[in-house]
């Protein structure tokens, strides 16, 4: 050997840059194990390579029980075979849909899973597959919690529907029933007017307190008396008894009456004078029995002799 030669090169950025590249690696590392979300990695065997913190404290297991395992502890067959068949038909360019599974841990207790998957292909082989996941339990428990209450107001609404229904066909029965009623006074009221046409009669109706509500007076009487004088008079005040001007009340209580037709031999004040008259009261009922007034028709038997 007659001499040596050197090239001097200074590599402290090397080493700096080395440092932070390992120092980095540290941090994502930490930051991985420290997630609060289950991250695992297994290989195309299926079998578990790593797992952080999280992921193996939710199974209740080491990290190093995890390592090695064949597929994700306490999932079905079935749910296995449904990330299997997301990574396996996953293309390198474009990762996969999250897959949903279930799981009994070992209290028992279903429990849903949400797994995103990010299979790592070369040369168009996999080589492994990351699983980023999630417990979603309180959050399936709280959409079938909302479910239940759809179907419980749905219930809930179908039945007011179906009493609405009912109290529409009540009330359209009761409308046509009023119809009915109304066309019956309707025939009442013709039938005493045409009676009053052939007859010297008035036709008045009182309610509960015996107060006039409504006169049908033919022309022919009109002379004697208006509906002025009687509408809104108490009955007592038109109508006298023979009998020393007793209470005509007496005559045609309304609790008392039992008799649907009532004949009263009575006197009717006019502004002129007090003439004989005949009258007959009936009774006037609510549909639910109750009574509500009386219809009285006075006669005039002396009055045309």
């Amino acid at each position: 050997m007659t001499g040596v030669a050197m090239q001097i090169t200074d590599f402290t950025s090397w080493h700096i840059d080395i440092e932070l590249i390992v120092g980095g690696k540290n941090n994502e590392l930490h930051l991985i194990q420290e997630s609060k979300e289950f991250i695992i990695s297994i290989g195309p065997d299926e079998k578990i390579i790593f797992a952080n913190h999280a992921y193996a404290k939710y199974c209740g297991l080491a990290i190093q029980e995890l390592i090695g395992r064949q597929g994700l502890p306490y999932l079905s067959s079935y749910d296995m075979s449904q990330i299997r068949g997301a990574y396996l038909i996953s293309h390198p360019s474009i990762p996969s849909s999250p897959v949903h599974v279930t799981a009994i841990l070992p209290d028992g207790e279903k429990h849903w899973q949400k797994w995103s998957i990010f299979p790592i292909f070369i040369n168009n082989k996999l080589h492994q597959v990351h699983l980023h996941g999630k417990d979603i339990s309180k959050l399936k428990y709280l959409e079938q919690e909302i479910q239940e209450l759809r179907q419980e107001v749905a219930h809930i609404l179908k039945e007011k529907n179906v009493k609405l229904r009912d109290l529409t066909l009540q009330l359209k029965r009761e409308i046509e029933n009023r119809i009915v009623i109304e066309n019956q006074y309707n025939n009442q009221i013709n039938f005493f007017r045409s009676l009053l046409c052939d007859h010297q009669v008035i036709i008045l109706e009182t309610d509960i307190s015996m107060i006039i509500t409504s006169a049908i007076i033919p022309d022919q009487l009109s002379h004697i008396i208006s509906n002025r004088q009687l509408v809104n008079y108490p009955l007592q005040t038109i109508l006298l008894n023979e009998e020393k001007g007793s209470n005509i009340n007496n005559y045609y209580n309304i609790y008392c009456a039992t008799s649907e037709f009532r004949r009263v031999f009575c006197h009717i004040r006019t502004c002129f004078k007090i003439i004989p008259v005949i009258t007959s009261g009936i009774p006037l009922k609510r549909l639910d029995g109750e009574f509500e007034g009386m219809c009285i028709i006075i006669e005039f038997p002396s009055l045309f002799e």
